[in-house]
């Protein structure tokens, strides 16, 4: 209640610059006005500038913006394993509206529907969704939540495999869709994100992508292991950050401006701490080292 997000920043505490938007530092703020590199995609097109804090997805950012929250539950949750089995009658499902990301998760899905694993692919990459839910500014509504619903798992790749990188669609699958996610490495959702072992299943905990075809079969035809992969439900609670302002890094924004401990810190170069060199490289990519394993799968 103490803060007040204004577009007069001449007025302001702290200066807010959007990670792709941003040209050249303003050399109009004084010195007493905090600028603060804000972005939540992974790193792209950045200059190098002066910035006193940081405010990402990335744990080590002066103010976190989280894209979602995994919390340790207070005491139990009651959850009804009887009807979310009942309700899961399809086996793989994937919205994507970006075609053009060269870390090969589009190809990687390819190979797992040539493997034999039955992926509904949604959106601009695939087939058109019902109720017209095309498009990353649907990703929250009701109706992908309902198309998302019967389905067992979901692809949830990652468009860049970065440091801390997972999006709001991960933790919307585990919020309310109760839909498995597969996700590409476990490193980078389980280490940083503290998600449960048992919420999602990870390409790089497998030798080659037939295994994983195989295992997730052989999870998706039987109601005792599906269900393992939902028991964590009775001990944590998810939420997606996004589009809360009290789950994001605004609140903690302020709070850091109202204990007026403005120091002399900054970062001079913007582009080596938010560098898409620490990322993921295409040439020695993680999807294309499953790739090249492919003959391994049953054609």
């Amino acid at each position: 209640e103490n803060c007040r997000i204004i577009d007069t920043y001449q007025e302001a505490d702290a200066v807010l610059y959007h990670g792709p938007d941003f040209h050249g530092y303003n050399q109009h703020i004084t010195s007493k006005q905090i600028a603060v590199f804000w972005v939540l995609e992974s790193p792209v097109n950045y200059r190098p500038n002066r910035i006193n804090w940081t405010m990402t997805y990335r744990l080590d950012s002066d103010i976190l913006l989280p894209y979602g929250v995994i919390r340790k539950a207070e005491g139990p949750i009651q959850v009804d394993y009887e009807q979310l089995w009942n309700e899961k009658k399809a086996s793989t499902v994937w919205l994507i509206s970006n075609c053009g990301h060269n870390n090969a998760r589009i190809q990687l899905a390819n190979a797992l529907q040539q493997g034999g694993l039955n992926i509904d692919i949604f959106g601009r990459c695939g087939k058109p969704t019902p109720n017209n839910c095309d498009g990353t500014s649907k990703q929250s509504d009701k109706c992908v939540a309902e198309l998302f619903r019967p389905y067992k798992f979901a692809i949830s790749f990652e468009n860049s495999l970065c440091p801390n990188y997972i999006t709001e669609k991960f933790y919307e699958l585990l919020e309310d869709r109760y839909t498995v996610p597969i996700v590409m490495q476990r490193s980078i959702t389980r280490k940083n994100l503290q998600a449960p072992n048992n919420s999602f299943i990870a390409v790089d905990d497998f030798k080659n992508l037939a295994d994983l075809v195989n295992y997730i079969h052989t999870v998706e035809n039987s109601k005792e292991e599906y269900l393992k992969y939902q028991s964590w439900r009775e001990h944590y609670t998810v939420k997606s950050a996004y589009f809360s302002i009290e789950e994001t890094g605004f609140c903690a924004l302020c709070k850091k401006l109202m204990a007026n401990n403005f120091t002399t810190k900054y970062y001079e170069n913007m582009s080596s701490w938010h560098s898409p060199n620490t990322c993921e490289q295409p040439q020695d990519g993680f999807a294309k080292k499953y790739l090249d394993l492919v003959t391994a799968l049953p054609l």
